[in-house]
């Protein structure tokens, strides 16, 4: 049967450690890292459930898909008005909107633009994570910011890259991410991102898990909020020798140790797509792409032919299609995932994916390159002019699609935070 296009978590991809991508043709780069929205999007949805990418100059994917559907719950009263985002840049432009913070950038991953997650009632509300400056929020698309994460626990989300994240689209107070190289771990948000909480214990088994308590991707059920998966980037533990992942029905209160596909070892470029309360998907941009339909049980192998694996990123089309990124091309599943071809004229190496009513727009982490199909001519990619001022090599990782106003985000890492109005 096939799944219905709800809403499904997004997270992002990672780059190789700045080798090139086998396939793509081009340098890598020692920056970059891949990621496109990890919530799953359908072609009638509006901003992405969740969103990961990969760590600059390190292969970690964390691949999510955009939710889609209306994500109110059914309390008979309507979702709350959206704020109408005056002084948005023409059709067309693009407009440079990453936070001011300080101090200034220093190193590498230090002050890059990471993660993107829009308020899934009023996408006018826009959260973005800035390596070791923490989370900034903006009630009006990006034109003005603020930093949200100063109360308990916030010291923590500042120490740290979050390059993969959730929201819940019941409730945009609760957020849902995973902080690298500083505090590690998996923390989780009640109150739009103010004070955070570390969710796993040490002293149980999910919790001494994972070498260093160190996680790359984090996804989220389009079906359920409270189901969750997370995936490594370090090696399992003795106890774990088939490998592991991390899963959770009750929002993060407990978890539950999963086998992985690739055995104790981790991949780079990887991260989980959770399609419903059984199945998910584990990306690798190198290593192939699963697909398990029972809890992480059993595994098999879907990558599409001519594919390396995929980017953890993917949207769902207007009957229900399920499209994910990468370094070949973007491909199409019309099974609910348990198989993948690739698109003709499958795009070239591209990782983030974002969906409007008509189109998945696409870009590449490595080259400042972006490109957008039509869901009518699936067959056909046009390619969108990029910011004049971004460099070259500065590609985007992350990118969102804002329905209500038509916009498009685009999270370029060292090459900063941009929003185009393309439909």
């Amino acid at each position: 049967m096939r799944r219905t296009a709800t809403s499904l978590g997004v997270i992002l991809s990672l780059p190789a450690c700045g080798a090139a991508a086998p396939g793509s043709g081009g340098d890598a780069g020692s920056s970059g890292a891949t990621g496109g929205d990890t919530a799953v999007v359908d072609g009638t949805g509006d901003s992405a459930a969740s969103s990961g990418a990969t760590s600059p100059g390190h292969d970690d994917s964390t691949g999510a898909m955009q939710g889609t559907t209306d994500a109110t719950e059914d309390t008979g009263s309507p979702p709350p008005p959206i704020a109408p985002c005056e002084g948005l840049p023409s059709r067309g432009q693009w407009e440079a909107i990453t936070p001011p913070y300080e101090p200034a950038a220093s190193e590498w991953a230090d002050g890059f633009s990471e993660i993107v997650l829009l308020d899934p009632h009023d996408p006018s509300i826009v959260f973005v994570t800035i390596g070791n400056r923490g989370l900034f929020r903006s009630e009006d698309c990006g034109a003005s910011w603020s930093k949200v994460n100063v109360g308990e626990g916030g010291e923590a989300i500042d120490d740290g890259n979050l390059w993969s994240g959730a929201i819940d689209p019941n409730d945009g107070n609760v957020l849902f991410a995973v902080n690298g190289y500083g505090a590690q771990g998996i923390w989780k948000s009640a109150d739009a991102g103010v004070s955070w909480t570390a969710l796993l214990d040490p002293t149980t088994e999910a919790g001494s898990a994972v070498a260093y308590n160190f996680y790359t991707g984090i996804a989220m059920d389009p079906h359920d909020a409270a189901h969750l998966v997370a995936t490594p980037h370090a090696e399992c533990d003795a106890a774990h020798p088939g490998g592991c992942l991390l899963e959770t029905f009750d929002g993060g209160a407990s978890w539950a140790v999963r086998s992985s596909p690739l055995g104790s070892a981790w991949a780079e470029g990887s991260g989980p797509v959770v399609l419903d309360g059984t199945s998910y998907l584990y990306a690798t941009q190198f290593e192939g792409l699963w697909l398990t339909e029972d809890n992480g049980s059993t595994w098999a192998e879907v990558t599409a032919p001519g594919a390396g694996g995929a980017s953890a990123a993917a949207v769902r089309g207007p009957e229900g299609e399920l499209y994910v990124s990468t370094l070949q091309g973007v491909t199409r599943s019309d099974d609910d995932g348990r198989s993948f071809a690739m698109l003709p004229d499958g795009g070239g190496r591209l990782v983030a994916l974002a969906a409007s009513d008509v189109a998945v727009f696409a870009a590449d982490q490595w080259s400042a390159t972006y490109r957008r199909l039509s869901f009518a001519d699936p067959s056909h990619w046009e390619d969108i002019a990029p910011p004049a001022e971004l460099a070259p090599d500065a590609g985007a990782p992350y990118l969102a699609y804002d329905r209500a106003h038509g916009v498009l985000y685009s999270s370029n890492f060292v090459g900063g935070l941009w929003r185009i109005v393309i439909e």
